[in-house]
């Protein structure tokens, strides 16, 4: 439900703009499958198109890094 939010204006901008380039905030890793259009059976986040182009910043990953 965090993120529900996030997503929702995140998929009604590329509905208008499907060329716009967006950065979403996510707080669950497990969400970004809620942003691609196909889902995919990738085991991790860290693998998805999205996360490595850096159109999805997930909060925790800066917790991890300054542990």
């Amino acid at each position: 439900m965090l993120d529900a939010k996030n997503i929702f204006i995140y998929k009604a901008i590329k509905k208008i703009n499907p060329t716009l380039q967006i950065i979403t905030e996510l707080s669950y890793s497990s969400n970004i499958e809620f942003l691609q259009e196909r889902h995919k059976n990738i085991p991790s986040y860290i693998y998805q198109k999205m996360y490595t182009a850096g159109e999805v910043y997930i909060s925790s990953i800066i917790d991890t890094l300054t542990a």
